[in-house]
């Protein structure tokens, strides 16, 4: 009896054997070995048979992926389109994946062998989850997308965040692997891996825009590190006055404080922190996340040239409570409902310490949204003021100039041969030439350098009659050791009689490109030369 038992047993151990399931097979490419950043994703769609490598034993983890290549590579979804398209024959290899991809064409064209783009790619693995709705994230991130809930489902589910955690270069195309790794994540996500803005953005974006901002005293960017609520405040007005040399002129309202930040803590605290505020054990508190981003929001509103829409309230941070109707509510209500987020789920952690990583995190989002800089035009306004209007600093370091180290910061809308153009000066040092060293005169002092602009703008209506307007750049302005040089755009209205460049501003162009003959239109840089006495 125990003989038939022992051999029954072992009829069993044999039976299960031979149909149990094997373990996914080990992967072997030439050019893909397992210390690779994709090997896993690669091996679980090879497994799949979604994905194989090419006749020579290579995978070729860097070459680019057709829409075609994708859709077979993500594998047929439920619904078959009704109609073919015009340019996928039955006979295609791809024809089955294509039609059950639920990936668009254009028109009644699919492109099969057109790259995919990382956008296309988003859209395709969003509606493959099940388009799932409802999603808090930054409008830095959701706004690069005509379909936002799209953007926040994979930002926030760290399934495509970019390489420097703001820019999902959704105009990109991807390579075999990347394609490999977000096909993967996005299967097997289950909400669990969540992305917060201020801990996914790079330390290298984070610590350039904290220093071209410049608005705090002698400290260095260190992602770790806090501030006090005087050092915040101080911050602030700098922000709000685009002035490092603080004069207050644009706030007349008198210290009520006897403290290094007396000043600065007594008008952030009638402003928006609240009158309880403004004392002395206040400000040398360590700033928390809420007063951080209430703070710098009211500087950026404060500074900026645009219309800004305040006055809604109670429509704040899920994690705030007992928020009075007062400028404070106003102020988050205005950064929440903008977008604004340092962490997942519209939460902000607010009572906690904010670290100097965090307020960028802050004032990336608010550079996309108000532009920190201004950019003054000789054109007037009916009260006689210069135009001015909000520009942005640039956060793709990766498209960054040669020259950037120059400049107190690199904008998105000068072109990169502006920056790189050489910089005349009669000194024995470069150094006293550089830009970044006299960018705090040149802005705190516009109006005396555009009222320079203004007798060119005269000279060249009366001379030749042609009327110009040029755009002031605080950030380009340099010492050329007789005097500055303001580099500057130039805009032509009108060049009725063909005046020539060379007429107007001699031998020297900046970029290769401006025309002989400047039309009615024509847009460029130009070096403007000035004596040292402006006045």
């Amino acid at each position: 009896m125990l003989k038939k038992a022992i051999s029954y047993i072992l009829s069993i151990g044999i039976l299960l054997t031979a149909v149990s399931i094997p373990a996914a097979a080990e992967i072997s490419f030439s050019d893909l070995g397992s210390s690779h950043w994709s090997y896993e994703s690669v091996s679980k769609l090879v497994n799949d048979g979604t994905i194989s490598g090419y006749e020579d034993g290579t995978f070729r983890p860097d070459n680019t992926v057709t829409r075609a290549e994708f859709v077979k590579m993500i594998g047929k979804g439920p619904d078959k389109r009704e109609t073919d398209f015009s340019d996928v024959p039955k006979d295609h290899w791809g024809y089955e994946y294509i039609m059950y991809s639920g990936l668009k064409g254009s028109g009644n064209n699919f492109e099969p062998d057109r790259p995919i783009t990382r956008g296309e790619t988003a859209e395709l693995l969003w509606s493959r989850a099940g388009e799932k709705k409802g999603e808090i994230a930054p409008s830095i991130i959701t706004e690069q997308s005509a379909n936002q809930d799209a953007a926040a489902w994979l930002y926030n589910n760290s399934i495509m965040i970019g390489n420097d955690g703001v820019d999902l270069r959704l105009g990109d195309t991807l390579s075999r692997a990347e394609a490999a790794a977000l096909i993967i994540r996005s299967r097997e996500t289950d909400g669990s891996s969540r992305t917060s803005f201020s801990q996914a953005i790079s330390d290298e974006v984070a610590k350039t825009v904290f220093t071209s901002m410049k608005l705090f005293d002698n400290k260095e960017y260190n992602p770790d590190k806090t501030v006090t609520n005087g050092e915040l405040a101080r911050a602030a007005l700098r922000l709000a006055s685009e002035e490092y040399n603080l004069t207050y002129s644009a706030f007349p309202i008198a210290s009520q404080l006897e403290h290094t930040y007396g000043r600065d803590i007594t008008i952030i605290g009638k402003e928006c922190l609240g009158e309880d505020k403004i004392t002395a054990a206040f400000a040398d508190q360590t700033a928390n996340k809420k007063d951080a981003v209430c703070a710098l929001v009211y500087g950026m509103i404060k500074k900026s040239h645009a219309t800004v829409s305040l006055g809604n309230i109670d429509n704040y941070y899920k994690d705030l409570s007992g928020i009075g109707k007062d400028k404070t509510n106003v102020i988050l209500t205005y950064a929440y409902t903008n977008g604004i987020q340092l962490f997942d789920g519209g939460n902000i952690k607010g009572e906690e310490a904010v670290t100097l990583k965090e307020i960028s995190a802050i004032l990336i989002q608010l550079e996309n949204i108000c532009g920190s800089q201004t950019i003054y035009s000789t054109e007037k306004n009916d009260r006689n003021r210069y135009i001015a209007k909000d520009s942005k600093i640039s956060y793709d370091l990766a498209s960054y100039p040669s020259s950037k180290d120059k400049y107190q910061y690199i904008l998105k809308d000068v072109p990169n041969a502006v920056y790189n153009a050489p910089i005349a000066f009669t000194g024995s040092a470069e150094k006293f030439g550089l830009p970044r060293l006299n960018f705090d005169f040149a802005r705190e002092f516009s109006d005396m350098f555009l009222a320079q602009l203004d007798k060119i703008v005269a000279a060249g209506q009366d001379k030749f009659g042609v009327t110009l307007r040029f755009e002031y750049y605080p950030s380009l302005v340099f010492d050329n050791g007789q005097g500055f040089t303001i580099r500057t755009k130039c805009i032509v209205l009108d060049n009725p009689k063909n005046v020539s460049y060379q007429d107007l501003f001699g031998d020297q162009k900046l970029t290769d490109d401006i025309p002989a003959v400047p039309a009615s239109g024509s847009e460029f840089f130009v070096d403007i030369k000035t004596s040292y006495v402006l006045f």
